[in-house]
């Protein structure tokens, strides 16, 4: 019935002795979408009234064998119980170490459980497992907590309990069990009643520090990209920025051109991007790529709040679904999860939490040293770096580091990375890390609408040198104004990207900005993705890549309207009255002039025709 509803081209890859999961009728409504886009309505109502008449004619009902679990737990369980003598009986280890080493084991367990248990049930036919692989109802983490153990919770704030959760809710759990994972319980609870506020202030800075990307032009003549794998499916949409596999640069990738260029022997490839965009202000259309009207944004389409938009709505459910997940840790083990690890990531707070030390210098890693409060001093160089004791060492003594590199597994801050490594390094951090975040929770991470609010989060830089610019010294400005504007430096030469260490872009590169320091990774980098000559010098660029928290980026603009919607109104006045630097444009990238005067909207400028805005 399903194959006489969806034609066999959108079929392919299918195998027809499997059931049809959630994730294969995604493939073929995506597929329908790009490739028979007049039939997707008719298509996707029929998988859906398919759908609605099986599951009245089939009936499907739960057996005490559903709730048995479905591997061997009492070799499982002595397994765990010989390694946890063997911590507890290590006289080598102090009580906050044993500790540790006990999250750790649980965390291992409790990031396998959950996929062990859904395969080994699937496997046996359970009807739970069949509503978790067809999406119906649950997730492989809840399967495990019925069927399996999750092992490792955490409590209110994040932290995790050194109490193992080895019982199942078919099986009850034991008093000290139940305690443990009462605060995550409790946890979620509370945080839902805070979610709404929460998610809904950060959704507005979103579209505060995104407002502004409206496309300003069709195509802002780029030969830039990203680096992205050819099987990830958010390509779909996005212009090549180089040829690629036979097709030209400027092809709209689609789900065949994606293919071909796939079986053509094709890994990894360059497409266009908003974080590489060179256009004046805002964005062009062809770096923002196809978006949700199914074609190229027109002049004037506001991109960011689109963006920040379809983001803000996943981090509300995100939050509301905390309590869904009763405290338990999965793979996430580290202090700080869920939207707190998400907000974070935005606002990148001096303090950060589970925040990786990072080096402060290129250099060799000298000397690794036990510190007498915990945790480790680690010398980069002569350079003493601290790493706290809840973190693991990522490098050892004779690791070569550059600037900016982690030393153990938490999490790096973008405000690090943005100092050390650059404002494209930033962008690219904080795009990766961004979806992760949203994987880690469950939530849909739409790569092309995280790369907006990378373009927008990451784009401010402090002038050092006012004589190459027509800023004063110290002054924080938008990153894009001072590079298109930038003239390289009189000692300029083109060299190959690995005969110029320690020199300074002129020119960007890949999604490396001027003024980025070209290390052996960068060169790396540029080689690895064709690039064979880059403009470089041996003086800065006069001005140093700052990383703003979003809660101030309204306030760092120079248009009036987006300081008076931004936070901090009081004194962002005060600095424009003493600077004079805002004005009130009704022809700019912002809409709240506009808005608010309600005359010539969507006109164009009598001053400047030839401008784009509103």
């Amino acid at each position: 019935m399903f194959n006489s509803i969806v034609p066999e081209v959108h079929r392919q890859g299918l195998d027809p002795n499997k059931p049809i999961e959630t994730k294969a009728v995604k493939q073929v409504l995506q597929s329908v979408a790009d490739g028979d886009p007049d039939r997707y309505k008719n298509i996707s109502h029929a998988i859906l009234n398919l759908g609605s008449r099986a599951a009245l004619q089939t009936e499907s009902s739960l057996t005490l064998n559903d709730l048995r679990s479905p591997i061997d737990k009492t070799k499982l369980m002595t397994e765990v119980d010989a390694q946890e003598r063997s911590i507890f009986s290590n006289p080598n280890l102090s009580e906050t170490a044993k500790k540790n080493e006990l999250v750790k084991l649980y965390g291992k367990l409790s990031s396998e459980m959950p996929e062990a248990i859904f395969k080994a049930s699937y496997a046996q036919g359970n009807r739970l497992s069949n509503m978790v692989a067809s999406g119906a109802r649950g997730n492989k983490s809840q399967l495990s907590s019925n069927i399996g153990s999750d092992w490792l919770v955490l409590d209110q704030n994040d932290n995790p309990i050194p109490i193992p959760i080895k019982h199942n809710y078919a099986e009850g759990l034991e008093s000290a069990e139940y305690f443990g994972s009462a605060y995550g319980t409790r946890s979620g609870l509370v945080s839902v009643k805070l979610a709404t506020a929460d998610s809904g202030f950060a959704s507005k800075q979103l579209a505060i520090a995104a407002s502004d990307l409206i496309v300003t032009k069709l195509d802002c003549g780029t030969d830039r990209g990203i680096p992205v794998e050819v099987g990830d499916g958010e390509n779909i949409g996005t212009l090549l920025a180089r040829t690629t596999g036979g097709y030209a640069a400027g092809t709209i990738l689609t789900a065949r051109t994606l293919k071909a260029i796939k079986d053509d022997g094709v890994k990894n490839m360059l497409v266009r991007s908003p974080i590489t965009c060179q256009a004046e202000s805002g964005l062009c259309a062809k770096c923002s790529g196809v978006r949700e009207r199914g074609t190229l944004p027109p002049l004037l389409d506001n991109v960011g709040l689109a963006a920040s938009s379809a983001i803000g709505e996943p981090l509300s459910q995100g939050a509301l679904s905390a309590k869904h997940k009763a405290g338990v840790a999965g793979a996430q083990t580290r202090r700080v999860g869920g939207f707190k690890a998400i907000n974070a990531l935005l606002q990148s707070p001096e303090i950060y939490p589970d925040g990786a030390p990072v080096a402060t210098q290129d250099g060799v890693v000298t000397k690794i040293e036990a510190a007498p409060q915990g945790g480790h001093h680690v010398y980069v160089g002569d350079i003493k770096h601290y790493a706290p004791l809840q973190q693991n060492l990522i490098i050892k003594s004779g690791s070569r580091l550059e600037a900016g590199d982690p030393l153990t597994n938490g999490v790096v801050s973008p405000a690090d990375v943005v100092k050390y490594k650059g404002i494209g390094e930033g962008r690219m951090h904080l795009l990766k890390s961004l979806r992760q975040s949203f994987i880690d929770n469950g939530l849909p991470d739409n790569r092309r609408n995280i790369e907006v609010l990378a373009r927008a989060a990451v784009n401010h830089s402090t002038v050092t040198d006012p004589d190459r610019t027509d800023y004063l010294p110290d002054e924080v400005v938008h990153h894009s104004a001072l590079e298109n504007t930038y003239q390289p430096h009189d000692d300029t030469i083109s060299m190959h990207p690995s005969k110029s260490y320690g020199q300074y872009l002129q020119k960007p590169s890949l999604y490396f900005t001027v003024g980025t320091r070209v290390t052996p990774n960068v060169a790396k980098v540029m080689e690895d993705n064709g690039e064979n000559e880059i403009q470089v010098s041996k003086k800065p660029a006069g001005f140093d890549p700052s990383y703003i928290r979003l809660m101030d980026h309204g306030s760092m603009k120079t248009d009036l309207g987006d300081q008076l919607s931004s936070s901090y109104v009081a004194s962002s006045l005060k600095d424009t009255v003493l600077s004079g630097k805002a004005k009130a444009d009704i022809h700019g990238t912002s809409p709240m002039m506009p808005l608010a005067y309600a005359i010539e909207f969507g006109q164009k400028s009598k001053v400047d025709p030839n401008r784009v805005g509103y």
